[in-house]
């Protein structure tokens, strides 16, 4: 949406006649919008005032990301941030803008206004041929993505007068990047042109609490195509996948058993000269998807399979690489060790990481607010190790009110030689009835509760990650999963039984998502919210010292049975059999 209609719709909000009492939020919004009006009808206006406008709107939609009005916050700080840059201001100006509308669309994809959005991202990438290419891929997308959208008639336009400046070979790829980047799963999946043989590199499974996820990495891009075949004839229900132009690495097993709710075993073999098929023998399956995941040095397809049922009782998390050898009958030697054995490493440092800070209050609740309650309780934590266990030095990404951003919170852990890492928040929900304790490690999630938190908690970062590509690689770190779902499920099992004793606490679970503050950790690491700000019985026990300290108390003894208990499996296995045969 251009600038001047833009400023236009804002002035009408403000001549919408209000329908009962105001909200604080609707009032706060309101204010703000008439800001923007002044200064976009002053003769003359500068780009720090444009700014201050920008960050009033920003903070709107960080406290308030699932009201309506979070989402128009987030969308008109974008816009006054290019406003800002148009007033001779910087290029960090145009690039938090940017950030803005991309962090609109990771947030509000649905929202009335993501079209604007894109275009707003496609137009900066457009300023000065910063990146053609990206400009032309972003207006293509409006038209896949929002093709009845009040901006496709102009999408068409400019990715019609940008196509001329990219070659013809580039602009094929580009549309065939912009319909993949919207989602849209098919059964023919093309990435890539027939070219070099492209190498299947690793096999992963992971038998997790709700679904079954299995990783196929390949060295470069490669199209691909997958089906079902139904039970019969002595052979289970099916899933395969054909990689073209694809071979599977010499060392790549065969054959790997599984055995779990959904998935027996998993079979590789050539199915042509130039294809690799990989077979998926199903048990109870409700459901599959399939997605393309591209990181800079190499490439994943991520199938999750969906059993029937979820069972009620949690499973044991295993993560773990595909045997080398499945040719000769003979069982593997596998022995369980621990993690100091193994790496010759003890747990000497912990970091404990305060939620927000500074300029970023996080949830606000009856007069508590989230930075002030999570430094009180991570100065707790250390307390209780220096107490208990001074032999393990331990932390703080921050020891008062002062803002870090998320994506250099790990890197503080990381330069501190941390063996673990506690992120330590307090929750917040628009219906004051919701109250109780969980606890998140880093990984994808489809749960839409999980999704608005990491939302919320991820709404001051200021990392770029439309591609994704940082923190997918994270998210698939097979150890660092498997680590911090055990840490996570110690942490909160102890943290229940510890406020139990005193306290009636609802116990919310072990939960995954992606928050920024975890990404980039390379040690486990996990995310604890230690209760509801705006549930009035939690936020008065939140008042209460004793309270604080039976939450660090029962932290501590999470992580005290982690470091005691942890352990993995390493597996031997002879190199593998060359690779012959249909497999079916």
């Amino acid at each position: 949406m251009p600038l001047r209609l833009a400023a236009i719709l804002l002035a009408m909000l403000l001549l919408l006649p209000a329908l009962g009492r105001a909200e604080p939020v609707e009032t706060r919004y309101r204010n703000a919008a008439q800001a923007f009006h002044k200064l976009n009808a002053k003769t003359h206006s500068t780009a720090a005032q444009w700014r201050d406008v920008g960050a009033v709107f920003y903070s709107i939609f960080s406290q308030h990301v699932t009201h309506p009005r979070g989402a128009d916050g987030l969308y008109s700080a974008g816009l006054a941030m290019r406003t800002a840059n148009l007033h001779q201001g910087q290029d960090a100006d145009i690039e938090l803008a940017l950030r803005h509308f991309q962090q609109f669309l990771r947030t509000y994809p649905d929202n009335r206004l993501a079209d604007d959005s894109l275009m707003h991202i496609g137009e900066i990438f457009s300023l000065g041929d910063r990146n053609l290419q990206r400009a032309y891929l972003t207006f293509r997308q409006v038209l896949v993505a929002y093709p009845k959208g009040d901006q496709a008639a102009l999408a068409k336009r400019k990715a019609q007068a940008l196509e001329a400046l990219v070659s013809p070979r580039a602009a094929q790829k580009q549309r065939a990047k912009a319909s993949a980047a919207i989602g849209n799963e098919a059964a023919v999946h093309r990435t890539a042109p027939r070219g070099p043989m492209a190498q299947m590199k690793r096999v992963l499974y992971s038998s997790l609490e709700d679904y079954t996820r299995v990783i196929l990495t390949t060295d470069e891009a490669v199209s691909y195509r997958y089906s079902e075949l139904p039970a019969g004839d002595g052979k289970p229900r099916r899933l395969y996948i054909d990689l073209d132009n694809t071979l599977p690495h010499k060392a790549l097993a065969l054959e790997q058993l599984v055995g779990d709710r959904v998935l027996q075993k998993i079979r590789i073999s050539r199915n042509t000269p130039s294809t690799t098929r990989v077979v998926f023998d199903l048990n109870n399956i409700k459901r599959f998807e399939v997605q393309n995941l591209a990181l800079p040095f190499e490439k994943k397809i991520i199938v999750d399979l969906y059993p029937q049922r979820v069972e009620s009782k949690a499973r044991q998390v295993s993560f773990r690489p595909a045997p080398r050898e499945v040719a000769v009958p003979r069982p593997h030697r596998v022995e369980t060790l621990s993690l100091r054995s193994a790496l010759g490493l003890k747990v000497k440092r912990l970091v404990i990481d305060p939620g927000h800070g500074g300029r970023d209050p996080g949830a606000v609740g009856f007069g508590l607010r989230e930075k002030d309650v999570a430094l009180s309780l991570s100065r707790e934590l250390k307390a209780v190790f220096q107490r208990e266990r001074p032999d393990i030095e331990v932390s703080l990404t921050r020891d008062r009110d002062k803002f870090i951003p998320l994506d250099r919170r790990p890197v503080i852990a990381k330069q501190a030689g941390a063996d673990l890492f506690v992120s330590i928040h307090l929750n917040a929900h628009d219906q004051e009835r919701f109250h109780g304790v969980e606890t998140y490690f880093l990984n994808l999630s489809t749960d839409a509760s999980a999704l608005r938190l990491a939302a919320r908690e991820n709404a001051s970062t200021e990392k770029q990650i439309t591609d994704l590509n940082a923190i997918l690689r994270d998210l698939l770190q097979d150890t660092n999963i498997l680590e911090s779902s055990k840490l996570a499920k110690l942490l909160q099992a102890s943290l229940i039984t510890e406020l139990r004793g005193q306290y009636k606490v609802r116990d919310l679970g072990v939960k995954q998502a992606p928050f920024m503050v975890l990404v980039g950790a390379e040690m486990p690491s996990v995310l604890v919210e230690a209760g509801f700000l705006t549930n009035r019985r939690e936020n008065r026990r939140l008042k209460n010292s004793n309270y604080l300290r039976k939450i660090a108390e029962g932290i501590y003894a999470g992580l005290r049975k982690y470091i005691q208990e942890q352990h993995f499996a390493l597996d031997y296995s002879r190199p593998a059999v060359a690779a012959t045969g249909r497999g079916f």
